[in-house]
């Protein structure tokens, strides 16, 4: 079995963040998922790849040589996605009030091929269902080391699943300004080569968009 594209990550280990830079390009759509009682159960993410990626991953999998993909043919490569994203967390954090939630083993998911590119999607559940009454929720997906850039699509980029408890709205924050930016570089050009933050995560999060479900 070829192995999977995303396992590339690997070689980041010795990668220094004053270096780093996306090699491949995701757009992402996240929903927000609700239970009945309006408390937060996980978010659901579609990643669609760039073509050059989507080549690469498909390389060598049209076994019946009939020159398309059928869900069977990319199901290998799918499985093995969800499997090495395990290590990275999935690229997705959730946090309420800055504290990270635990979250379950992601066992629905599923990918497709348009003729150009591959979507990849996934439930990321929660251990527990969160009640977003008890402080704001903070959804974020990124590649702490920037091999591969998450940008939201410019159509529907956010949407929910369910519905919140009252007075419970989610919203998708704006990137970060240009002021905003500017300071994370000063902020990183003081710093050695060989820096890396005690959280590996804080330094992707720095340029990472946030959807936010919040309760007044």
């Amino acid at each position: 079995m070829k192995k999977l594209c995303l396992l590339v990550l690997a070689f980041l280990g010795g990668a220094q963040p004053a270096m780093a830079h996306p090699h491949v390009w995701t757009v992402i759509r996240n929903t927000v998922v609700a239970g009945p009682d309006g408390k937060i159960t996980g978010l659901k993410v579609d990643w669609t790849f760039d073509e050059t990626y989507s080549g690469f991953a498909l390389e060598g999998l049209d076994t019946n040589g009939d020159g398309t993909f059928a869900p069977e043919e990319i199901a290998p490569l799918t499985k093995e996605n969800i499997e090495s994203l395990v290590e990275s967390n999935y690229f997705i954090s959730i946090k309420q009030s800055g504290k990270s939630l635990p979250y379950a083993p992601v066992t629905e998911f599923g990918q497709g091929y348009d003729g150009a590119k591959l979507t990849l999607w996934f439930l990321f559940p929660l251990k527990e269902a969160v009640d977003a009454k008890a402080g704001p929720i903070e959804f974020k997906v990124y590649d702490p080391d920037f091999f591969i850039a998450f940008d939201y699509a410019t159509e529907n980029p956010a949407k929910l699943q369910g519905q919140l408890a009252g007075g419970c709205a989610m919203t998708l924050k704006p990137l970060p300004t240009t002021e905003e930016l500017d300071q994370t570089r000063t902020f990183l050009a003081d710093k050695g080569t060989d820096w890396k933050p005690e959280d590996p995560q804080d330094f992707g999060a720095m340029f990472a968009q946030a959807l936010v479900v919040a309760c007044g």
